[in-house]
Parts: C-alpha cells; structure tokens; sequence
C-alpha cells in the first residue's frame, strides 16, 4: 500500500481481505459451520440413544449396582463421542438396522425379568 492513498476504506479493505485468507470466504466459513452444528448434532444424538439402552440395561441386568442418572449421561458422553468418531453422520445414516434394534430394546427390555410362560389354570377349579 502507498501511504499516500491510506484511508479508512482501503484500511478496511484490507482487514476484509486479510480475513478471507485467515478464515476462509464467507461460503467457506458456513459450510465449516454447517459441519460443526451437523457434529454437534449427531453428538447429541448418539448420545440419546445410547442413554436410552444403557439406562435400562444396567436397570435389568444389574439393579443392585445402583448406577445413578449422572453415571449413565456420563457413560452415555464417552461413548457418544467414540461413536460419533467412527459414525459421524449419526443413527440415522446406520439404517433401518439401528432403528429396528431400538424398538426391540425397548419394547422387549422391560419385560426380560416377567415370566415368559402364562401360569396354567389350576386344575378343579370352575372355569366360568
């Protein structure tokens, strides 16, 4: 720049242009954005499902661990972030598998400590 065409305008100019190299053009810097707030999503999600399995997993097969809320979201962190790694796109780029899984956990789960067999009537007793 010659400092004889200095101005608040060409400084700003300049600033702007300086900026696009460091930050990217302004389509750039969205799209990084987009991808940040797309991760940040799926983070939460992985999370949420992962809450939903461990939570009554850890209820049904271990209820005398006594494993606390905070515990499972904490659980539920480490492995949302491990899993986000390998899957970024989140559950619902896995397919129809992981949604499938799901409905069964949740549907089964809860009943996994019921008798699985109807008791048998007790013989002599009237029916009506």
């Amino acid at each position: 720049m010659n400092e004889e065409h200095i101005t608040p305008e060409t400084v700003s100019a300049e600033i702007d242009s300086l900026e696009i190299e460091v930050e990217g053009s302004p389509e750039q810097v969205a799209i990084r954005e987009d991808s940040q707030q797309q991760q940040i999503e799926s983070l939460n999600e992985w999370k949420e499902i992962i809450q939903h399995i461990v939570g009554p997993a850890v209820g049904l097969l271990a209820p005398g661990w006594g494993v606390q809320p905070v515990e499972i979201e904490t659980l539920a962190g480490a492995y949302a972030e491990l899993l986000n790694k390998y899957f970024p796109g989140g559950a619902a780029n896995m397919g129809p598998e992981l949604g499938a899984a799901m409905v069964t956990v949740a549907i089964i789960g809860p009943r996994l400590k019921m008798p699985r067999q109807l008791p048998e009537p007790e013989a002599g007793k009237d029916a009506g």
